[in-house]
């Protein structure tokens, strides 16, 4: 813009009125504070576009390193990128572990004491009838509960990560028969492959059956509900601190 300003400045060429009644030097100077104009227009248009070229190398920077599976990239593109935000249970109760190229996720599910104790049902007469829940409906309601949530955060993962496959331990509070205290523990590892998903018809799919299709692990019975898997069997290390 500057430099077409002072083409202008530079060509131009008063008339014969101009020259008679004093326009040539109005318009001079007018070419003048247009060349002053258009290079605050230049400034301003640098930094405007100076500006998308760092965010754009700061996008390549880090698909470059989500791509090399680093560990904070791959933490930012799940906080900013997946639909883990809207899950019933916190967003700092998900932790990333990588173990020799493998993508770990350690999930904080929710717990029985989560599960409702009530039910609810609509009578004709427009009335709600609302009863206590039997102890084994919310024990397995609670199984379904922690299914879910780890199909739906292994699904998140692999929409968002550049990984073939995404490892979930699941965690929630169950009694500790060896101390007697209500610890997280884990109670159900799955392994999801992002090439079993696209043969899934995950609109028709119910948790568990698919947890168990998937070939899950996990120790559950009507009467206890879960009971703790050893994370060590899959080579998961967890920090005892994590779950005191």
């Amino acid at each position: 813009a500057e430099r077409a300003a002072q083409n202008a400045f530079a060509s131009y060429t008063p008339g014969w009125f101009a020259r008679t009644f004093g326009g040539e030097a109005r318009q001079r100077d007018k070419l003048e504070r247009a060349i002053v104009a258009s290079r605050g227009r230049d400034k301003a248009d640098h930094v405007k576009r100076q500006a998308a070229v760092d965010g754009e190398n700061g996008r390549i920077a880090f698909a470059q390193k989500l791509v090399a599976g680093d560990a904070d990239a791959l933490i930012s593109a799940l906080d900013q990128f997946s639909a883990l935000g809207e899950l019933p249970f916190s967003v700092d109760g998900i932790d990333l572990i990588l173990v020799d190229g493998r993508v770990v996720v350690v999930v904080d599910g929710l717990d029985l004491e989560d599960m409702p104790e009530e039910t609810i049902t609509l009578l004709q007469s427009g009335k709600a009838s609302i009863k206590a829940m039997p102890a084994g409906k919310r024990i397995e309601l609670h199984r379904s509960a922690i299914c879910s949530a780890t199909v739906r955060v292994a699904l998140e993962c692999l929409s968002v990560l550049p990984v073939e496959d995404v490892e979930i331990l699941t965690l929630t509070d169950i009694l500790d028969p060896g101390t007697g205290h209500i610890t997280a523990q884990p109670v159900l590892y799955l392994r999801l492959a992002a090439q079993a998903v696209a043969m899934l018809n995950l609109a028709r799919a119910e948790a568990l059956a698919l947890v168990e299709r998937l070939g899950g692990h996990m120790e559950w019975n009507r009467r206890e509900g879960f009971r703790a898997i050893d994370a060590a069997a899959f080579a998961i290390e967890l920090d005892p601190d994590a779950n005191a």
